[in-house]
């Protein structure tokens, strides 16, 4: 959370709160928090002030006591020492903690943060439920009772508080100040007349009889046609409240008070003071806003307001009062309630059942429509809101301003302007915190609201809140309050970051070595160099165990960190170095060409490339850098941290280890998967012994499963011995089979030598049908396991061997049936399991504890031991507070000290080996729930230097291998995998989220454009979000100047530009994705990225026309994405010297010189190639030059010409052809536009052995295609727009029948001369093809036989291939197009395709009947018939009951609907009818669709009426008439279509002028609907209660001057007069 906080004219400060734990004050006492390990919530503040504080108190005091009159006396300030000092004093509750912490601020400088702890709210579990709440009422007036609450009336000497609510709600808004305020001061809250419980006991304006007996009977009170002689002058306005609270204070509270008011409470506040003077002490806004009350005063503007002389007033005009009948059923259902409140508040956690409620509750009341009616007319109080602020100022009316950043209605621009008119005034500016800030963040209110009271009833002794010290306070200065939270759960920060340095430490350590060796070392810096190869070996030693420690010594924790700062920038060093020798070694050579000129010989001394200066310059930073790791290194004394030993095994993670014993409430949840792993082992395999692998996650209850199934009774019966191992970590095949005899003889096995402990084993289980569990199995070492199994295959059939492990490579490699991946509990279950732990003691006397751990138990995601752990933790948690505190933590604030809660993955966490870790918390750069990009991951990792080369292996091929490990171990979850198997995108368990964030911590930082992101300056990777159109760089990210990794994550809308500094600020840029945006141009200081080595990501960049010339500076870049770039028109020339490149998606050859396609030549490119442009190749020597034929790892290849005319050109593209043949390892070929006669020799001999796609698209020439049936894993084939082709297959190639096994989809489109597959059809079969497409191929009449086909398109095709199509009989999918002579559909088809779900028929002018084709599709879902200009039936019968969807266009012939075949349609939901002109009307049996949801009916110009059934279709929610220009009105029964949500009219003009909403005829039968369109615009729109009364306040009150400006947040202070 962030506050703003400022008291002079020019301040602006912000307040962020996070999550904290407060480990030690600082101050002289300790924080007052029950327990040592409280959890609390962190509001860090930035301030700058410089506050006028107390001046003109005592005349403000002297004046209010003389002109108080009917009230008592003033309290003198002599009897301040009689106040309770905790009302009062600086320090309530509240210490300094960790001074001298420093923390980024919202300027660009650093300063000072003072953490101050706060107290919490209440607690009833701690019997400290806070200050009684008495529920009185005041009789006001005859028949006008309010409503009030209030607490502390015992406080006899301390200041009156008076809370007056927002517009909608009453006094128990303010539920937690009475609460916790009423301890300490005398509290009131009242509700305003009209609202909450202050509504009027009769009805103010009686129905007639008439109306009483009409259908109107049931409405509210106030909407009868004459006012009840005691309502007479009853006006709702902002003058009716002032008066109501000047009375209230006068007669109830008899002194002066301060008073705080929300929203419409605010301006009633400040409307009051400034009328009121005397009998206010202070007032504080709480987004207070000047909306209230629009129409004209009758005192300041009597003529205009004659115009509206109802204005609040009873009884209300007709057209108001059907209006408010509209508006009310929208605000007063409980779903507008709550997205009102969705949008009132900006944590959506918050707990608003209690408001929610009393808001539900107050609408059920009779007097609350009219009285909701009369307030939103009620005319302008007789002052503006600016006029008020100044009679404040007059007054010496103190102010104090809260404002909720994330407030959607009252932005802070309404306090900032208050600020302004009033620059002594405090003004807090709390985030996140929306409209009611008062209820969100409670304890913030609280405690600034009693520090400013006592500021003032001190007269200044005691120091405002956060303002302790103006003078010092600057702008971003930053503090942190941290208190105990209750009431809203808040996001933290977290507080165990780890630093992952092992694998850093060895990739620098590996350059300082062996890769400096390779580069060459610069002469003059051997020393410098040896000696940092000793520090770093020095540290590397102590590391491992410091890495271990630092989860339980935070002074070890700092130590890494300040370590690992020093090693990020060592490394950027050493890659300098090794970049500078690299050119240094280049540039070797031209410096000899040179040494004989003297004048260059000096030109080059003096210049900054002179090598002898710049190495010195090296020499000079690798010692600054050696000296200051070397001053770390010293450090590691005080740590007593010891040498690690290469062989020792980590012990301090290690779970202990499990036995088969069960508790009864173990099992809970788990009944069915038990089951199915009971019948898994009852499964009698054949031969070897089974092994059943369970799969899941640290915690999920994998073992618990195990012991489920190995104590079942059955398994007792069946399983002649059972046998338990624990194995977890330690895959030691000897100790496991000493357990096994353990295990099954109950006997310490003291046997040494393996071949006698392998004898007993084998004994043991001969013969006997055995159940041996292995749980707990880490190790995927093949080898190992089976040495294992071949102890234990000589027991009978049927004997299992049940494994748990959690990694999925685990149970592929031992599982020989398919692993069970075990899924999370259900909510109830988790639940059930956590009341046994948490309350074993007994429930909680306070009932919100019991919400409170539905939500915690919510968090833990089905996860048993987190459910059991956290139970266990609660159990001792008796205070609300507590609860509180541990459900509003994270996870890492759970983990802690105790590493109680989710033990299990940080244990899977600590068991990787360094290098995944540091992969692993690379991925929290990624926002929570975002698709990751497989590919792309790995190619950050290894950008990052996480990838070292190993041996043979690619550093891709290492990523590929890490990414699997960490998929197999968990941390990865739903994967997608593209058409050949291979995972594209994967995301990431919440939980392992949290977890990768956690011990990332400041490295990687994820932040939204648009909002304010604090971004530490040791953040080392970045990922903004982008849903905005224009990105603007925090500043806080211009701090961040070490960031070697940006992500751009756009949204949904492209940004157009990226400021051009923005390259140029990250010198340490190893990776840059930003993808999307609309730049036409790359900034040339792209190349000056000297680091920038590995990855450039511009994806999608539609705009981008060219690429920067100094790219090709970039030499070691390995990844450049630029796919999809469609206006790129040319690459710069030299691209080819970018040798290590791997990722370049787009080819475009260039005229002359300009990129030439032998620039591919010396490039080992990956993955998928488009070479566009091919036209442009001079000659075969340039093709071959190119290479393909070498680049074995293309997986795609797109050659593409875009422009061959010349008779000479067309000749060079045969021989360039020939020339481009791509490797036999190819898997997607494409060939576009090609115009040689005849395909090149390498396609068609069949050397693409591999080739699974081909698509062979515009090769217009070519008469012969290559041989298919050679292309044996060839599965999806693509033709089109071969002209000169006249069959696929050549006859005489082949002997006997050919079977495409693998193809499963074919293409053929626009072959005009295509005559059939071949010339003999018999000898082909298709027996996997799932798809065929066919489109204008009008000379095809044949095909061979398809098996297994699915979905069947035929568009513009001989009508003989129609009949051929009737042989089929697996379709499902049918689309017919196009059949010009077409009469009736072959008898057949339909029917031996029973099983068709969808069927398109378009374009078949001669259609005349679907008669009995119809009848056999009884799972049929979808029809579509088009354009069918003869057809006159096709539903006959009622056998398409499970139809969803039926559409009918242009059917001219169709008069009607058949009445039977309409009436069975029970399952219909959509139907839409167009352009059928002789359509006169609709069938009665229609109205039996009582499923239909949405009708169309368009351009039926003789439809002139709908019947009045139509109000039977209750389902309908969508209804659209379009030009049906006879169409006169539509039928009475529209009012009875509740459900309709959507209506909309085009071009029927009888229709638009009876729906005039300014007194149409039938403007009544559709009202109702929410959304309404006529001719194009909405009419009517009222998707939630802000849109509504946005639609009832622009039409009702358009012509009130400035309303649009409110609403739109202007920041012009005339919004005020």
């Amino acid at each position: 959370m962030e506050i703003l906080s400022c008291s002079s004219a020019s301040c602006c400060n912000i307040i962020n709160l996070r999550g904290a734990s407060v480990h030690k004050s600082s101050g002289s006492s300790p924080p007052k928090l029950p327990g040592s390990r409280k959890r609390i919530l962190c509001a860090r503040i930035d301030c700058n002030l410089g506050f006028s504080g107390y001046s003109n108190l005592d005349h403000f005091c002297t004046k209010n006591h003389d002109q108080h009159e009917g009230s008592r006396s003033l309290p003198a300030f002599e009897r301040f020492s009689n106040v309770h000092p905790k009302a009062l004093g600086d320090s309530y509750d509240g210490y300094v903690l960790d001074g001298k912490e420093g923390v980024g601020g919202t300027s660009e400088r650093r300063d000072l943060i003072t953490r101050i702890l706060i107290p919490g709210l209440p607690d009833d579990s701690n019997d400290d439920s806070g200050a009684r709440i008495s529920s009185c009422f005041w009789e006001w007036k005859p028949k006008l009772t309010v409503h009030y609450e209030k607490a502390g009336s015992e406080n006899v000497n301390s200041p009156p508080v008076l809370f007056l609510p927002g517009f909608g709600v009453g006094s128990f808004h303010y539920e937690k100040q009475l609460k916790d305020l009423g301890h300490d001061f005398r509290v009131w809250a009242v509700d305003f007349l009209g609202q909450g419980m202050s509504l009027p006991c009769e009805d103010p304006a009686p129905q007639s009889k008439e109306e009483l007996d009409s259908e109107r009977k049931d409405f509210s009170w106030g909407f009868g046609d004459e006012t009840e002689p005691w309502a007479n002058e009853l006006v709702y306005s902002i003058d009716l409240w002032r008066d109501q609270v000047r009375y209230f204070i006068e007669q109830v509270i008899g002194e002066p008070v301060y008073i705080v008011g929300n929203s419409l409470g605010g301006f009633v506040a400040l409307y009051f003071a400034a009328c009121n003077p005397q009998l206010v002490k202070g007032v504080t806004l709480l987004n207070a806003t000047p909306f209230w009350g629009f129409l004209p005063n009758p005192l300041r503007s009597p003529s205009l307001a004659r115009i509206f002389p109802w204005a609040g007033t009873f009884p209300l005009p007709a057209f108001v009062r059907k209006l408010t009948e509209f508006v009310w059923q929208k605000i007063s259902d409980p779903k507008s309630i709550g997205e009102v409140l969705k949008q009132v508040y900006a944590d959506h956690s918050t707990k608003v059942d209690k408001v929610f409620f009393r808001i539900l509750e107050t609408t059920q009341h009779p007097a609350a429509a009219a009285s909701l009616a009369s307030i939103m007319f009620a005319p302008q109080g007789q002052l503006s809101f600016n006029e008020a602020l100044s009679r404040c100022r007059m007054s010496n009316v103190p102010v104090c301003l809260m404002y909720g950043k994330e407030d959607p209605w009252v932005k802070p621009v309404w306090g900032l302007q208050v600020k302004r008119q009033l620059p002594e005034a405090p003004y807090y500016q709390i985030s996140p915190a929306g409209h009611c800030p008062h209820d969100e963040v409670p304890e913030v209110v609280n405690y600034l609201l009693r520090g400013w009271i006592g500021n003032l009833e001190s007269k200044g002794s005691v120091a405002l809140p956060l303002l302790d010290d103006p003078e010092n306070v600057q702008y971003g200065t930053t503090r942190d309050l941290e208190f105990v939270r209750e009431g809203s759960r808040k996001s933290v920060k977290t507080p165990m970051a780890e630093a992952v340095l092992s694998a850093l430490m060895e990739v620098i350590f590996e350059k300082t070595s062996s890769r400096i060796l390779e580069y060459g070392m610069l002469g003059g810096t051997e020393k410098e160099m040896i000696q940092l190869q000793s520090i770093l070996s020095t540290i590397q030693d102590v590391l491992k165990e410091a890495e271990d420690k630092q989860v339980t010594n935070k002074m070890v924790k700092n130590w890494l960190v300040k370590l690992k700062d020093a090693a990020y920038d060592a490394d950027d060093l050493l890659d300098e170095y090794m970049m500078q020798a690299l050119e240094y070694e280049a540039g070797a050579d031209d410096n000899k060409k040179l040494k004989d000129c003297m004048i260059n010989l000096v030109c080059n001394f003096f210049s900054r490339s002179n090598p002898f200066i710049s190495h010195y310059n090296m020499k000079c930073r690798l010692k600054q850098t050696g000296e200051r790791l070397n001053a770390i290194a010293k450090e590691r004394s005080q740590f007593h941290l010891k040498s690690s030993n290469v062989n020792q095994t980590y012990q301090s993670s290690r779970r202990m280890e499990s036995d088969s014993y069960l508790l009864e409430s173990d099992g809970m949840g788990r009944e069915k998967d038990k089951e199915v792993i009971i019948k898994l082992l009852t499964d009698n395999g054949h031969g070897d012994v089974s092994v059943i692998p369970i799969v899941g996650i640290g915690g999920l209850g994998k073992t618990t499963l195990a012991k489920l199934a190995y104590n079942d009774e059955w398994a007792d019966k069946h399983f002649q011995q059972r046998i338990w191992v624990c194995v977890s970590e330690d895959f030691d095949v000897k100790r496991i089979m000493k357990a096994i005899l353990e295990s099954a003889t109950g006997n310490t096995c003291h046997l040494q030598e393996m071949e006698v402990i392998q004898r007993r084993v084998r004994e043991l289980v001969a013969g006997k049908r055995f159940l041996l569990v292995l749980d707990d199995v880490w190790s995927d070492d093949h080898e190992k396991w089976e040495r294992l199994k071949n102890s234990v295959r000589h027991g009978s059939e049927g004997s299992k061997i049940l494994v748990t492990t959690r990694s999925e490579k685990v149970a592929l490699i031992v599982g020989t049936i398919s692993p069970y991946y075990l899924r999370g509990l259900s909510e109830d279950d988790c639940w059930s399991l956590f009341k046994q732990r948490a309350f074993k003691f007994g429930l909680p006397k306070e009932a919100s504890t019991v919400a409170i751990g539905r939500d915690m138990v919510k968090k833990c995601r089905g996860v048993p031991l987190a459910v059991k752990a956290l139970g266990s933790l609660m159990c001792f948690k008796r205070e609300t507070r507590e609860w509180l505190s541990v459900k509003d933590s994270e996870i890492w604030n759970l983990l802690g000290e105790e590493n109680e809660i989710l033990p299990v993955l940080r244990l899977s966490y600590d068991d990787l080996p360094s290098h995944l870790k540091q992969c692993f918390a690379y991925c929290s750069i990624f926002p929570k729930d975002y698709s990751i990009e497989k590919e792309n991951l790995v190619q950050l990792w290894m950008a990052e230097g996480f990838l070292p080369s190993s041996g043979r292996k690619l550093p891709e091929e290492v990523g590929n291998e890490y990414f699997n490990e960490l998929l197999w171990r968990s941390f990865f979850e739903n994967v997608t995998k593209d058409s050949d198997g291979n995972i594209v995108e994967f995301r990431m368990h919440h939980l392992f989220h949290d977890l990768a964030r956690s011990v990332a911590g400041s490295d990687c930082s994820t932040a939204e454009v648009g909002q304010q992101a604090s971004i530490p300056a040791a953040t080392r990777h970045v990922s903004m979000v982008c849903k905005e159109r224009a990105f603007v760089m925090p500043k806080s990210l211009r701090n961040a100047g070490k960031v070697r990794s940006f992500l751009l994550l756009v949204g949904w809308q492209k940004i157009p530009k990226v400021s051009h500094n923005f390259i140029s600020s990250f010198k340490s840029l190893r990776a840059l994705d930003i993808s999307s945006v609309r730049v036409k141009k790359l900034s040339m200081s792209i190349g000056q990225l000297k680091h920038l080595r590995y990855t450039l990501i511009l994806k999608h960049c539609d705009h981008l026309e060219m690429l920067p010339k100094d790219l090709r500076k970039l030499i070691h870049l390995r990844h450049l994405n630029i796919y999809s770039c469609r206006s790129l028109v040319k690459l710069p020339k030299g691209i080819g010297n970018l040798s290590s490149l791997q990722t370049l998606p787009i080819f475009i050859v260039g005229r002359g010189t300009a990129s030439s396609i032998a620039e591919l030549q010396g490039l080992d490119l990956h993955g998928e190639l488009i070479i566009k442009n091919l036209e442009n190749v001079a000659n075969e020597r340039c093709a071959r030059t190119a290479n393909l034929k070498e680049k074995g790892n293309l997986r795609s290849l797109k050659l593409l010409w875009e422009h061959v005319d010349e008779a000479n050109v067309r000749e060079n593209v045969v021989r360039v052809m020939e020339c481009l043949q791509p490797s036999s390892d190819l898997k997607k070929l494409h060939i576009e536009n090609y115009m040689g006669a005849n395909f090149p020799c390498w396609l068609m001999n069949s050397s693409l052995s591999n080739l699974t796609e081909l698509s062979l698209i515009r090769c217009q020439r070519c008469v012969q295609l290559p041989p298919l049936e050679k292309l044996t894993a060839l599965e999806v084939l693509s033709i089109d727009t071969m002209d000169a082709a006249r069959y696929i297959s050549d006859d005489c190639t082949n002997d006997g029948v050919v079977d495409y096994v693998s193809l499963k989809h074919l293409t053929l489109k626009n072959m005009p001369s295509l005559l059939g597959w071949s010339k003999i059809e018999e000898r082909y079969l298709f027996s996997n093809l799932k798809k065929l497409t066919i489109v204008d191929c009008p000379a095809m009449a044949d095909f061979p036989y398809l098996p297994s086909v699915e979905s069947l398109e035929l568009n513009d095709c001989n009508i003989l291939l129609l009949r051929m199509a009737k042989e089929t009989t697996s379709l499902s999918n049918l689309i017919i197009n196009g059949f010009l002579e077409l009469v009736a559909l072959p008898v057949g088809l339909l029917r031996n395709n029973m099983h068709l779900l969808s069927l398109e028929i378009r374009d078949c002018p001669k259609l005349i009947s679907l008669s009995g084709e119809l009848d056999s599709l009884c799972s049929l879902q979808k029809l579509t018939i088009s354009n069918c200009d003869k057809l006159e039936s096709f539903l006959d019968s009622g056998s398409l009951k499970s139809l969803l969807s039926l559409s009918i266009h242009g059917c001219q012939s169709l008069q009607s609907l058949p009445e039977t075949g309409i009436r069975d349609l029970s399952s219909l939901q959509n139907l839409s009818l167009s352009n059928c002109e002789n359509l006169t009307g609709l069938p009665e049996t229609m109205q039996h669709l009582t499923h239909l949801q949405s009708l169309a009916i368009w351009s039926c110009s003789k439809l002139d009426t709908l019947p009045e059934w139509l109000g039977s279709l209750v389902s309908l929610r969508e209804l659209e008439l379009w030009y049906c220009e006879n169409l006169l009105h539509l039928p009475d029964s529209m009012v009875r279509l509740t459900s309709l949500q959507f209506f909309s009219i085009w071009g029927c003009p009888h229709l638009e002028i009876g729906f005039n909403k300014e007194g149409g005829d039938d403007w009544h039968k559709i009202q109702h609907v929410p959304y309404i369109k006529i001719n194009g615009p909405y009419i009517q729109a009222a998707g939630d209660l802000v849109s509504t009364l946005w639609q009832v306040l622009t039409w009702e009150l358009g012509s009130i001057v400035g309303l649009q400006n409110w609403l739109g947040n202007k920041k012009d202070s005339r919004i005020f007069d």
